[in-house]
């Protein structure tokens, strides 16, 4: 987890959380899949505090490049978000063969290219 690199942020995070939940009493609070670590973190807070919303985790939503919404995308210069979307863009190349029943024999090379074999 990264709370160690970042003192006291999902302290901040939960205290606010507890509060709105607390004060609007939803029966259920909506939390991007992109922030898993906050969500596990809102989670176990909504469970210890006996709080009666329902935390859903809902599917990240992304960007036409491929990069996951965020209001924190608009701090990105050009080169900065060019480079955000590679990570994103990697596992893409990895996963989506997977998916159709390929096993990945080799990746190479910086335009993550990639050759499949079929699976027998």
């Amino acid at each position: 987890m990264c709370g160690h690199y970042r003192p006291g942020h999902f302290r901040g995070v939960t205290t606010v959380v507890a509060k709105l939940l607390t004060i609007l009493k939803p029966t259920r609070a909506y939390f991007g899949q992109k922030d898993f670590q906050q969500t596990v973190i809102i989670k176990r807070m909504a469970r210890d505090l006996n709080l009666d919303a329902e935390i859903v985790v809902c599917p990240t939503i992304r960007e036409h490049d491929g990069l996951a919404m965020s209001s924190r995308n608009a701090y990105l210069g050009k080169e900065q978000r060019a480079a955000a979307t590679v990570l994103y863009r990697s596992f893409a190349v990895r996963l989506t063969p997977s998916r159709q029943g390929c096993i990945p024999v080799q990746v190479s090379g910086a335009s993550c290219s990639a050759n499949f074999q079929k699976c027998r």
